[in-house]
């Protein structure tokens, strides 16, 4: 509860006194992997975080407290291509400035890609599990809807377009038409 206040006020923080109009996300156990750009000893972790909202290029930082201030790493954009890591027992706490948003790609499946698959379930709930997965940063939410002969099927990934093989994202899909693609991406 005193996270999630902490959170919350933070959002605010960011929001009112950034020059970009961000959010700052607490996605632990998940983490970044993209390298980090500058560092800086700073009085507090709001200062650095909202330094990182006045740099255009940062988009996270790790928070590391030393007796009377904070290591503030800034690290550089999110690309596409950069994996979300799972880090056990990691050494700060870490912020991801922005949001994430479902991009939807129809008749769109990936081949051999799926960490877990779910029945019965709608397209709402299917999204909602790909976001509170804590196993894994679940990153696609491949959808196929119930027809007369089956179930609905929900299939998470890790994996998005640009982390699987060429033959393994396919449009159009060759298992069923009906299958829609929700890539989670990071929204800048």
């Amino acid at each position: 509860m005193v996270l999630f206040a902490i959170a919350c006020w933070l959002s605010l923080v960011i929001n009112c006194g950034a020059i970009r109009q961000q959010t700052a996300q607490l996605f632990s156990p998940f983490q970044i992997s993209t390298p980090v750009f500058s560092e800086f000893l700073l009085p507090s972790m709001i200062k650095c975080i909202v330094l990182c909202t006045q740099t255009d290029n940062c988009a996270a930082v790790d928070v590391i407290q030393e007796s009377s201030s904070v290591l503030c790493k800034l690290r550089d954009k999110i690309q596409a291509s950069t994996p979300v890591l799972l880090v056990t027992d990691p050494p700060s706490q870490q912020f991801i400035i922005g949001t994430w948003e479902f991009i939807k790609h129809i008749n769109t499946c990936i081949i051999g890609f799926n960490d877990i698959i779910l029945y019965g379930i709608s397209v709402d709930e299917c999204k909602a599990t790909c976001v509170s997965e804590r196993a894994f940063f679940c990153r696609t939410a491949e959808w196929l809807p119930a027809n007369p002969t089956r179930s609905s099927r929900c299939s998470l990934s890790k994996d998005w377009k640009d982390s699987v093989s060429d033959g393994a994202w396919e449009n159009p899909c060759s298992v069923a038409q009906e299958h829609i693609v929700y890539q989670r991406m990071p929204v800048k």
